[in-house]
């Protein structure tokens, strides 16, 4: 097996302007150290082209024509194709992109300079030998291109399913459901940050909850910081059980439960459930439906971040049943969650099998000596 350095067997450029030079609706493609490809309307560049990007997340793309590059971009021409087909050292930057980031410097963002390219070295086999391997990899790589679409189709089925099952639930289909505002399920808290200076506000009592303490599934886990239960107007304990809300930014209405005792920052509203009135998982997941989630909304306010404030939140109209049928509904989504559950780890173990297959592939191709010899 000869090894032959790139700088010898191909011309290695980068581009020469700024990603802000990007064009929406582009007559070209424009590439960036992006995984995604942009678009321009100028493109100095020609030819069978391997592009690397020179820093951040650091991939490896294959493009065939007229295009434009960023100037952290390199992109790769091979000076003679009946010795190297471009195609197959696209094959061959793919495997040793794990060495590039593993070579890769810097302090903040990581970037690779020209050396680690020129410097790199290939596995130079017959053009016959290349084409081979080429052709194998394309083809087993577009079969786990329509895996994982057909996958990324399934975990979207999975998702509307999901709504589907909770908004059925949570729609109001008898007389046992009556209206009300989210005002009248019990008492709204909003929550607030003590003091780091008064180290009497800190201890090791309730848990002090934030907003990215709240996951997907609804649930609080380990929350790190706690505060001291004390009697001040700057630590707003909540008394269990109760419904937290997200009210500003990004992530406005996500919604968590639980029966904890619990204080919280300022960008949460907390409800401190009646349970004469309602339990706090349902109010949890009727708070996550899409429909409330669309009048959560709509009632916020803001023009560059959303703030739902507290009296807006409280005036929003919804339907809420029984106490008992409320019950009835948590144990049926519940149960439809777990199974919705499982099904999207089996997706996921799928996925993560596919990412693993191309590594393997990759690797046997390029660092296996009987493979490539």
């Amino acid at each position: 097996m000869k090894l032959v350095k790139l700088g010898n067997l191909a011309s290695i450029q980068t581009g020469k302007i700024d990603v802000n030079k990007a064009v929406v609706g582009g007559r070209y493609p424009f590439f960036t150290c992006s995984r995604d490809v942009y678009e321009i309307n100028d493109a100095p560049f020609e030819g069978k082209a391997v592009l690397v990007a020179g820093n951040g997340d650091l991939n490896v793309k294959y493009y065939e024509g007229k295009f434009n590059a960023y100037q952290r971009t390199y992109f790769l021409f091979v000076n003679n194709e009946e010795e190297l087909l471009p195609r197959y050292l696209y094959w061959f930057l793919e495997s040793y992109v794990g060495q590039l980031r593993s070579d890769s410097i810097g302090s903040t963002i990581k970037y690779i300079k020209m050396g680690n390219l020129t410097d790199a070295e290939i596995p130079l086999l017959s053009v016959e030998k290349q084409l081979e391997i080429v052709e194998k990899l394309d083809s087993a790589f577009a079969e786990i291109d329509r895996l994982e679409t057909n996958l990324e189709v399934n975990v979207g089925k999975t998702h509307d399913l999901l709504q589907s099952i909770q908004d059925e639930a949570l729609t109001a289909s008898s007389e046992d459901w009556g209206p009300c505002k989210i005002g009248d399920l019990g008492k709204w808290i909003t929550g607030s940050t003590p003091s780091t200076a008064k180290k009497e506000f800190w201890g090791d009592e309730v848990p002090f909850v934030t907003p990215a303490d709240l996951n997907a599934s609804g649930e609080l886990g380990e929350i790190g910081r706690r505060i001291s239960k004390l009697g001040s107007e700057q630590v707003r304990v909540v008394l269990a059980p109760s419904v937290l809300l997200v009210c500003i930014g990004a992530t406005l209405g996500k919604v968590a439960w639980t029966s904890e005792t619990i204080t919280t920052n300022q960008q949460i509203n907390t409800l401190q459930v009646d349970v004469k009135k309602s339990n706090n998982k349902f109010l949890m997941y009727l708070l996550s439906s899409p429909s409330v989630q669309k009048k959560l909304w709509d009632s916020s306010t803001g023009t560059t971040v959303p703030i739902l404030n507290k009296g807006n939140l409280e005036n929003i109209d919804i339907f809420i049943p029984s106490l008992e049928r409320q019950v009835e509904i948590v144990k049926k989504l519940d149960n439809a969650f777990a199974e919705i559950e499982l099904l999207a780890a089996r997706i996921q173990i799928e996925k993560d099998n596919a990412v693993a297959l191309r590594q393997s592939l990759l690797s046997i191709t390029f660092t296996r000596e009987d493979a490539v010899a």
